[in-house]
């Protein structure tokens, strides 16, 4: 009876595949891509593009309208990294690089 119970089970909406996540309409979705900027090599008031859709990523944006602060990651006292999803195309962007633009 519990076999029998477990065939009459729906499928699962999604299936995972090698090439990111296939739902059972056949459509493809694309999984969120990670990036790491270092803000060492970033010139200027700290503003980066997002490196798959260039939306503009601002220190100075407060509204979170482009981006989303997901997780800060700190290292004892210091700030190792800040964890960002862009808002366009839902890339997540690990900014590194504080404690060397903090010294400078």
């Amino acid at each position: 009876m519990i076999i029998f119970m477990r065939l009459l089970k729906p499928p699962p909406l999604f299936t995972l595949l090698n090439s990111g996540i296939r739902c059972l309409e056949g459509r493809k979705t694309e999984k969120a891509r990670s990036y790491t900027i270092d803000l060492t090599r970033v010139k200027g008031d700290g503003s980066v593009r997002c490196p798959k859709c260039g939306v503009k990523i601002s220190p100075e944006d407060t509204t979170e309208e482009t981006y989303m602060v997901l997780e800060p990651v700190m290292k004892g006292n210091v700030l190792e990294k800040i964890v960002l999803q862009c808002k366009r195309c839902q890339s997540r962007i690990n900014l590194v690089g504080f404690s060397q633009h903090g010294e400078n």
